[in-house]
Order: C-alpha cells, then sequence, then structure tokens
C-alpha cells in the first residue's frame, strides 16, 4: 500500500460523514444524511477499495469504490450503489480535502450536487485523552492519544504517514488540544 493509500485509509476508518445531496432540479428538496465509515480496504494493486458504511447500527452497506489521485487529492469514484431510503445511486465523483468532500452524482432519473464534511473519530489507545495538532499555515487538524501532551504544548510528537514513525512538530506555532469527547472537528 503506497504512502498515500495509508494516510487515506487511516482518514476515512472511523469517520463520520455529514452529507447533503442536492438534486439539479429547482423544485427538488436537498437530502441530508450521516453515515459512519467502520472499515476501509484496498484490494492489493489495484485502485479497488470496499467501505463498509453503516447508517444505523442495523444498516449497513458494503460500498466498492474506486479512488484516483489528483497529486495527493482523493477522487472517489461510485458506481451502483443502493444508498439505504434513496434510489440506486448510477455514478459519483466525490474529492476529499480538508475533511471537506464535494461532488456530482446520478441516477436513472436525477443528477445533482453532494457537499459535506468529515469528523474523524480518535484513535483508541491506552490513554482516551484525545489531542489535535494544529499547525500554523495549515488547515487540516492531525490526531492522536498519548497520555503524556498537555494542552499548552508547543512541541509535540505525531506520526505522519508511518505509524512507527513520530515526528516532532519543529513549528513554533504549533500546540497541542485537547478534546475530551474524543473527537476533532474538522479544520
Amino acid at each position: 500500500m503506497t504512502i498515500l493509500q495509508e494516510s487515506f485509509k487511516r482518514m476515512l476508518s472511523g469517520a463520520m460523514f455529514q452529507v447533503r445531496m442536492k438534486p439539479v432540479s429547482d423544485s427538488a428538496q436537498e437530502e441530508s444524511f450521516e453515515f459512519l465509515v467502520e472499515r476501509v480496504d484496498c484490494k492489493p494493486g489495484t485502485q479497488e477499495w470496499i467501505c463498509d458504511i453503516a447508517f444505523t447500527p442495523d444498516e449497513t452497506i458494503s460500498c466498492p469504490a474506486t479512488v484516483r489521485w489528483t497529486g495527493s487529492v482523493p477522487v472517489i469514484s461510485l458506481h451502483h450503489v443502493q444508498w439505504p431510503g434513496t434510489e440506486t445511486i448510477e455514478h459519483a465523483e466525490v474529492i476529499l480535502q480538508n475533511r471537506l468532500l464535494a461532488g456530482i452524482w446520478n441516477s436513472a432519473d436525477r443528477r445533482g450536487y453532494v457537499t459535506g464534511t468529515i469528523r474523524p473519530q480518535c484513535r483508541q489507545a491506552e490513554s482516551t485523552s484525545c489531542y489535535a495538532i494544529e499547525r500554523s499555515g495549515e488547515v487540516l487538524r492531525e490526531w492522536w492519544t498519548g497520555e503524556t501532551w498537555t494542552e499548552d504544548a508547543q512541541s509535540a510528537q505525531w506520526y505522519d504517514h508511518e505509524p512507527d514513525a513520530p515526528r516532532e512538530t519543529g513549528d513554533e506555532g504549533a500546540h497541542a488540544v485537547f478534546y475530551p469527547e474524543g473527537v476533532v472537528e474538522g479544520g
């Protein structure tokens, strides 16, 4: 798995999506829903992924997707996906960047736009404390658990792409922010 694929998998695993689908028709109502990505796996050597998506505890689908990259930005293609409570989505193209999503979709008789946010869940480790490392000049927040960090830390370790490679921020404007609920809101 490439570094981009590993980062993509970590970003989506356990993330909560809040999505709005707006049909192009002026009279059509916008549809909003949430879902949790329970599991994400890439078929080795391909761009094909499988995402297990939970709409409710009793309503889970396995969603195949093709993921291509525009630089470091993932572009997700969906084909013939049955979302619970709606028609089959024949085709969708969605980009993910900075914990936001945007794209287009169509079904047999409708088409429209999709937008939304991605809220990562805090990774659980020995500690239940969750911190976001906010670095100056960047929108994204990076988050991990750790017992030794403090809210006023200016230099904190984080794991960038490789889970076994801790790094120091090296940015005097960086600081660790504690999120007691275990969720880092998208930045």
